[in-house]
C-alpha cells in the first residue's frame, strides 16, 4: 500500500508519541527512588518595580514648564497693552509739538505783519525817528511775546499730562509683571502640590506592586515545597510498591508485566490504523523491539489481525 508524504508524517508523529507513553511505563515501574522532581523552576522570575521619587527642584522645574504657558500669555498681553498706549502717547507729544510750532509760526506771521503795518504808517506820516512808532512795535512785540508763552505754557502743561500718562502706563506695567510673579508662584505651588500627590500615588501604586509580587512569591515557594514533598513521598511510595511487586514476581515476572502494558499501550495506540501503516511504524527504527522483548512477536501477530 502506498501512502502519501503527508500520511508518512502523521504516522512519524503518532510513532513519537507511542515512544513517550512507552518511556512512562519504565518510570512507572522503576525501582529506584528517583526521579521525583516536579520540574518546578526555583522562583516565578518577577521582577519588582523600582520607584525614583523626584527632588524638589525637579518636581519645580515640571510645575514652572506647565504654568509657562499661561504665565507668558499675561505678560505678553501687559506688554502688548502698555506697547499701543505708549505708541498713543508718542502720538500725543508729536502732534502736541506740531500745533505748538504752526501756532507760533501764525503768531510770527501776524506779529511781523502788525510791524509793517506800523513801518508804513511811520514812514507815511514821517514818524519815523520818533518815540510813537518805538511804542506801537513795542506793544506788537510785547503781545506777540505774551502770546508765544501762554501757548508754550498751555503746550507744556498738555505734555506734562501726557508724560504723567506715560508714566502712569509705566506703573501699571511693573505692577502687572508683579501681580503676575505672584500669580506664577501661586499656580507653581499648587502644579507641585499637584505633582507630590501623583508621585504618592505612584509610590503607593509601586509599594502594592511589590507587595503582590512579594506575596505571590512566598505562596509559590509554599506551592514548591508542598510538591517537592509530594513527589518525593509518591516517588518512594512507588519504589517500595514496585519492589514489592518484585519479590512477588521475579524478575522473569516483573519483565514480563512491563512488557505487556507496554504492548497494551500499542494496541491502543495502533488499534485506528490499517494493517501497513501499522508495518510501516515498525521499520522506523528498533524501539519496539527492544522494549516489548517477547511481546514483540504478539505485536506482529496481532497487526496482522488489522485491516487493509
Amino acid at each position: 500500500m502506498a501512502i502519501s508524504a503527508q500520511r508518512y508524517k502523521e504516522l512519524e508523529t503518532l510513532y513519537g508519541l507511542l515512544k513517550t507513553r512507552i518511556l512512562s511505563v519504565d518510570d512507572k515501574y522503576s525501582l529506584a527512588t528517583l526521579p521525583w522532581d516536579p520540574g518546578w523552576p526555583e522562583t516565578l522570575g518577577l521582577e519588582k518595580q523600582t520607584y525614583t521619587p523626584k527632588s524638589e527642584e525637579e518636581l519645580r522645574t515640571l510645575a514652572e514648564q506647565a504654568v509657562a504657558p499661561v504665565i507668558v500669555t499675561r505678560r505678553n498681553n501687559a506688554e502688548h497693552t502698555y506697547s499701543v498706549k505708549m505708541k498713543s502717547l508718542s502720538r500725543d507729544k508729536s502732534a502736541l509739538i506740531a500745533a505748538l510750532a504752526k501756532k507760533i509760526r501764525t503768531a510770527s506771521s501776524k506779529y511781523n505783519d502788525e510791524k509793517s503795518a506800523i513801518e508804513r504808517k511811520v514812514r507815511d506820516h514821517g514818524l519815523y525817528f520818533s518815540n510813537v512808532a518805538n511804542k506801537y512795535v513795542n506793544l506788537a512785540n510785547q503781545r506777540y511775546t505774551e502770546e508765544v508763552n501762554e501757548m508754550t505754557t498751555d503746550s507744556q502743561n498738555e505734555r506734562a499730562k501726557i508724560e504723567q500718562e506715560e508714566a502712569d502706563a509705566e506703573a501699571v506695567l511693573e505692577e502687572t509683571y508683579a501681580a503676575i510673579e505672584r500669580e506664577q508662584e501661586a499656580r507653581v505651588t499648587d502644579e507641585m502640590d499637584a505633582l507630590r500627590a501623583k508621585e504618592e500615588k505612584a509610590r503607593v501604586s509601586v509599594d502594592k506592586y511589590n507587595n503582590s509580587i512579594e506575596e505571590k512569591e512566598q505562596k509559590y515557594q509554599a506551592s514548591r515545597a508542598r510538591a517537592y514533598t509530594t513527589a518525593k513521598a509518591q516517588a518512594e511510595e512507588r519504589a517500595l510498591r514496585n519492589a514489592e511487586r518484585y519479590a512477588k514476581l521475579g524478575e522473569v515476572g516483573y519483565r514480563a508485566l512491563v512488557q505487556n502494558e507496554k504492548y497494551l499501550i500499542c494496541q491502543d495506540t495502533m488499534s485506528s490504523l490499517l494493517r501497513d501503516e501499522a508495518n510501516i511504524m515498525l521499520t522506523f527504527d528498533s524501539f519496539l523491539r527492544s522494549h516489548l522483548g517477547d511481546y514483540y512477536q504478539s505485536l506482529l501477530d496481532w497487526i496482522n489481525t488489522l485491516p487493509r
